[in-house]
């Protein structure tokens, strides 16, 4: 069980864990969940055309995207599996765009998010879809995994927008989210006799 005062933490002091770049006016921040599958290492996906270079193609659509839209910053979290090597492959490949490099807890970008993203299907997009967070699987399957998934996402209960390899959808999906208004489904204030756990009961669908 997570304290709820370890959340509250998180959720309050988010942009200094953020080295306070989030200081620009009406600057927006896309979140880029890494999932298994760089490298061979952290798990096989074998619905991804290409394996290495589908999924570069893949996270470099999407770091390009985003970097289209106005005032925006890109937080990439790494998979937690990834080597140091792939890991400094991907800062150098990507030096030029307006990122952050990190590990930090999908609940303390919450605060801030104004979109999650993920290359493939990932049950780390449950928590910011249940407090009301967009999320976007941009992703290039083979045609006989889109059957398996009805041409959706693998978990599509936490997948606001599904794309299949289409740049320009998602652009326009970003535009659009871009100009919305996201707001936490939760009080940032909490109380704890009230909410004794409150990532526990979001993944399992309680009350909160």
């Amino acid at each position: 069980n997570i304290n709820t005062s370890w959340v509250k933490f998180l959720l309050s002091n988010s942009n200094n864990l953020l080295n306070n770049k989030l200081n620009k006016p009406n600057q927006n921040l896309y979140v880029i969940v890494g999932g298994g599958g760089f490298g061979g290492e952290s798990g096989i996906i074998p619905y991804i055309v290409d394996l290495d270079k589908g999924l570069w193609k893949v996270l470099e659509d999407i770091i390009t995207t985003i970097d289209k839209i106005d005032n925006s910053l890109i937080y990439y979290k790494p998979h937690p599996n990834i080597n140091d090597k792939l890991k400094k492959q991907m800062e150098e490949k990507f030096k030029d765009y307006n990122m952050i490099f990190g590990d930090l807890h999908p609940v303390t970008l919450c605060s801030y998010a104004k979109c999650f993203l993920v290359t493939h299907w990932s049950n780390t997009l449950k928590i910011p879809h249940k407090l009301g967070i967009p999320t976007i699987e941009y992703t290039n399957y083979n045609e006989d995994a889109l059957k398996i998934t009805n041409y959706n996402s693998a978990v599509p209960n936490t997948v606001t927008h599904f794309i299949q390899n289409d740049k320009n959808k998602l652009f326009e999906v970003l535009k659009k989210i871009d100009t919305s208004e996201v707001k936490l489904k939760i009080p940032l204030e909490m109380q704890s006799k009230e909410i004794p756990d409150i990532i526990n009961k979001i993944i399992n669908n309680g009350p909160y």
